[in-house]
């Protein structure tokens, strides 16, 4: 090897953390080295900046090299066959269970996966003999997830240590390796084109259109985690967030931040109840798991990401890949602004690249009239199977205490995130149920103005609804799917009036991590299901088929009082994890 490896495990979130990158197609790396020729290694992913400054993908390591400054810093990110944990303790809450029960398994299960996690990349560190205290680099080993990262302030230092991380890379326990320039994030509150026949938004107004007036819940005993470019703060503009004890895990402050936390859970916001936020100071890509880690580690129970980075929008990449793990491994809800670029003509009209996690809540964003704001980012490239925009809420020209934060999904997001934390107060057991949140806020959603009564590409489902995700949340089913079977997989009841609008939904938890150290994260990555409405008799009223994990019916209903819900799996299981489905149905 050029260079003995020498790496610093800083295992404190007090430290310096780097973010962990996972891998998502098949191909070929090429690198000057002959070890790659060893079609047995782990695939290998470049990300750099191309001539406009957008983050671009590459499998050649000599396009990476070509378009990298000596002075740009270098992110290495190890991607590791993670050890399973036993998930079977949630099963044991229902609708009834207390905070106290809940939090209790939930702090018992996050144990297990942290202690789990941090032994299996500690022993990864050990068994391949990398030492301590170099001077070129640090690293950031996650405690909740299977990346191990190494950070070099150079592009200089990242070559000099090239062989070494490709001799590592022959490891049985590396799936992937990410090779990435780090990249700030973006604000998404600036609005790009105001709806200019829509007046200001109040954010009473705003609440009430949501249906998130009632009082009866109104956030308390729910930990909510921000990740901001900067903390929140109080002061006499803003004394609405007094209620709140707030932790930052930096005291750089972000107008922005503050502005998310005020409509989140300010005395004036959508759950004013809540008594605890974390805010995570996340100022670029390299500390997206480092954040993860720390807001999992204090168990918040909904996260708002109001970010976004300038390329790959409407791609399915390692940041998405990152959020589908600690949703769909972790059980906690994840909410993320779709992005504000939605008037370009070009691929950056697509949601966020954090908004495209197939287990992550992108919102889209309306103004006071109901209308989607044309700045909203919406849909996503092709060959990717998830719905984004999932769903939408009021985002344009939010006004509180007399003062107009201003416009932007960033705005709508957390209005999700607060209505999530409405709905987990009054049921404590969706802390760990981010499939059931899910699908019903798709279920209980209603049109924006122009929407017919279908999926909406600028929409998603519609406007979210609290009073009908309620009604969602108690006629809400889940299966847990451990062993393939092609065919009809559970049914469910469903009484209905006449002359009344069903909608059914179901939405599964989607593992996009690696099956073995031989293969890649891949795109797509989750079992096809699929549902229809039938009646008693076994009628086919509607169906929902399609290529992605949510599923979707609205069936004007003209004579049955009984439907049928059918959940059925077309084709194999996409690999050998528990599979987490949610059924819903409302009547509107």
């Amino acid at each position: 090897m050029k260079k003995a490896i020498s790496l610093l495990l800083a295992m404190s979130l007090l430290l310096a953390c780097f973010v962990g990158v996972i891998c998502i197609a098949e191909y070929t790396t090429t690198t000057e080295t002959d070890e790659t020729a060893d079609s047995d290694l782990p695939k290998i992913r470049y990300y750099y900046k191309d001539s406009d400054g957008a983050l671009a993908l590459t499998d050649d390591s000599e396009t990476f090299d070509a378009n990298m400054a000596s002075t740009d810093s270098v992110d290495v990110i190890f991607e590791l066959e993670y050890p399973e944990v036993d998930s079977s303790g949630r099963e044991s809450l229902t609708l009834e269970s207390t905070h106290e029960e809940v939090n209790a398994v939930k702090a018992a299960y996050h144990a297990k996966v942290k202690d789990a996690n941090t032994a299996a990349n500690k022993a990864f560190i050990e068994e391949n003999g990398i030492s301590v205290d170099s001077d070129d680099y640090t690293v950031y080993a996650s405690i909740y997830s299977p990346f191990v990262q190494i950070s070099f302030e150079s592009y200089v230092d990242y070559t000099d240590y090239f062989s070494d991380i490709i001799a590592i890379a022959e490891c049985d326990e590396v799936s992937a390796i990410d090779i990435t320039i780090p990249v700030e994030y973006g604000d998404d509150s600036a609005t790009r084109v105001s709806s200019s026949s829509a007046s200001k938004y109040q954010i009473s107004d705003a609440i009430s259109d949501i249906n998130a007036s009632s009082t009866t819940s109104n956030g308390k005993g729910v930990t909510v985690g921000i990740i901001e470019a900067g903390g929140v703060t109080t002061s006499s503009e803003n004394d609405d967030l007094n209620n709140l004890t707030i932790y930052a895990s930096s005291s750089v402050i972000s107008d922005h931040a503050t502005a998310v936390a005020r409509i989140l859970c300010g005395t004036n916001g959508v759950a004013p109840g809540v008594d605890e936020v974390y805010v995570y100071y996340a100022k670029s890509t390299s500390y997206l798991v480092s954040g993860m880690d720390w807001l999992t580690d204090n168990e918040c129970d909904v996260i708002n990401s109001s970010r976004s980075t300038l390329g790959l929008e409407g791609q399915y990449h390692w940041t998405s890949a990152v959020l589908d793990y600690y949703v769909g491994l972790l059980f906690v809800t994840y909410v993320n602004s779709a992005g504000n670029t939605g008037v370009n003509e070009e691929y950056e009209h697509y949601t966020s690249n954090y908004g495209m996690g197939y287990n992550v809540i992108a919102v889209a964003a309306t103004d006071s009239l109901g209308n989607i704001s044309t700045y909203s980012s919406y849909g996503t490239q092709s060959g990717i199977y998830t719905r984004k925009p999932t769903v939408s809420a009021p985002g344009t020209k939010i006004t509180i205490s007399g003062t107009n934060l201003g416009s932007g999904t960033s705005y709508a997001a957390p209005m999700v995130a607060g209505v999530v934390a409405k709905l987990m107060c009054e049921t404590p057991s969706l802390k760990l149920y981010p499939e059931i949140v899910m699908a019903a806020l798709i279920a209980s959603a209603t049109p924006v103005t122009g929407q017919s009564n279908s999926w909406d590409i600028y929409a998603g489902a519609g406007i979210i609804d609290y009073e009908k995700a309620r009604e969602a949340v108690a006629n809400c089913s889940t299966y847990t799917f451990n062993t393939d079977y092609t065919g009809l997989r559970a049914t469910k009841t469903a009484s209905v009036s006449t002359g009344t609008r069903v909608k059914v939904v179901a939405f599964w938890l989607t593992n996009s991590m690696t099956q073995s150290s031989s293969d890649t994260v891949v795109l797509n990555n989750f079992t096809n299901y699929y549902i229809n409405l039938t009646t008693t008799g076994g009628t086919i009223l509607s169906y929902g088929s399609t290529a992605f994990n949510i599923e979707y019916i609205n069936y004007s209903n003209s004579s049955y009082s009984t439907l049928k819900v059918k959940l059925y799996q077309s084709g194999e299981k996409a690999n050998s994890y528990t599979d987490y489905v949610a059924v819903t149905w409302v009547t509107e």
